[in-house]
Parts: structure tokens; C-alpha cells; sequence
């Protein structure tokens, strides 16, 4: 298949072409996927694996989803799905090179510039959230910020789960186009400097 058919495929249908066809066969699928979730794969390089080649990064992000990529029922939830694997990823990565560096623990100006890139990761996630609408906000700071699931987010907001959803789904939708954007003005910076 071309990459101009690739570019014309939903993700929904990518994801079902991606699921039938061998791993041989995988190639032009993931990489439009890549180029899809460039944004995601970055940010999430970027904060926590940024000691590890990209290229390394991104591997390791679909090796671990060609795993488990079969146990994905509804394509639709793909994106949230990606998210958790390429930011598992980046956390296991940044914990081994916490664990090699807490063992020799000569450079701990190293160590300090890890953990600010570690709050300063959060502090990133924040700002764009306040982008958001007040009950946006919430349930998606909730979800990725305190890692409770849609049922305890329900419970502590007093919405149904499927309200939660409801309320998480545009508000994920803005941020993706904001950090899409920024990301795009970052690039075109970068090419200027």
C-alpha cells in the first residue's frame, strides 16, 4: 500500500490492517502510526528516555505494542491505549536509568536534573490542562496525573463512568490540538534557529 492510501486510512482502519497482516507485512502501518503519534512519542522521549537514542525509544514502544496489540478490542480506544504504552515506556526506562544512577551515585547533578525533569514534566501536563474546562480538567488530571480509572473518578466526582468518558473524551481531543500546534511552532523554530 502507498503512503498517500496509508494517509487516507482511518486509524480504525489502519489498526484492523495492522491486527490481519504479518509482522513482515507491519511495516508501512507502523510507520504511519509513527508519524500519527510523532507528538506523543517525543514529549514522552523527551521527559522521561531522553538518554536513550529516540529511534531505541520508538522501537521499544512497538515492540511492546505488536504484544499486545491482539488484546485490543475496540480500535477506537486506540490513542489512550498508545498513550499508556509509549508513557509505560518511557517510566520503565527512566526507572533503569534512575536504578543505574542511584548505584553510582557520582554525579548528582545528574540525578537532580532527572528529578526536575520529572516535576517539570508534571508542571507541562498542568499547564496545558488549564486550557481545559474546570470538569475537563479534573477528570483528566484525575486519570493521568493520579492514575485512578474512570469507576474511582466517577466516584470521586459523583458522575457515572460513562459521564466521566463523556467529559474526558473532548477535553483530550483539545489537548492533542494544542500540543499538536505547539509542537509544530517548536519544530518550526528549531528549523529557523
Amino acid at each position: 500500500m502507498r503512503s498517500s492510501e496509508l494517509k487516507n486510512l482511518t486509524l480504525e482502519q489502519l489498526l484492523i490492517q495492522l491486527q490481519a497482516g504479518s509482522p513482515h507485512d507491519a511495516t508501512p502501518y507502523v510507520r504511519e502510526l509513527v508519524e500519527r503519534f510523532e507528538p506523543l512519542l517525543r514529549v514522552s522521549w523527551r521527559r522521561l528516555a531522553f538518554d536513550m537514542e529516540y529511534e531505541d525509544f520508538v522501537q521499544d514502544v512497538f515492540v511492546r505494542l505488536s504484544s499486545s496489540l491482539p488484546r485490543l478490542k475496540n480500535p477506537k480506544a486506540f490513542p489512550g491505549y498508545f498513550r499508556r504504552i509509549v508513557v509505560s515506556v518511557a517510566i520503565d526506562e527512566s526507572r533503569r536509568k534512575q536504578s543505574i544512577e542511584f548505584r553510582y551515585p557520582e554525579n548528582p547533578t545528574r540525578i537532580a536534573s532527572l528529578v526536575d525533569r520529572v516535576l517539570l514534566g508534571r508542571i507541562f501536563v498542568r499547564s496545558y490542562l488549564e486550557h481545559l474546562p474546570p470538569r475537563q480538567r479534573e477528570v483528566i488530571d484525575l486519570e493521568f496525573l493520579q492514575g485512578l480509572s474512570d469507576e474511582e473518578i466517577a466516584e470521586a466526582v459523583e458522575m457515572s463512568p460513562s459521564g466521566v468518558r463523556a467529559t474526558k473524551s473532548p477535553g483530550l481531543k483539545k489537548l492533542r490540538a494544542i500540543i499538536r500546534e505547539d509542537g509544530r511552532a517548536l519544530q518550526a523554530l528549531a528549523t529557523k534557529g
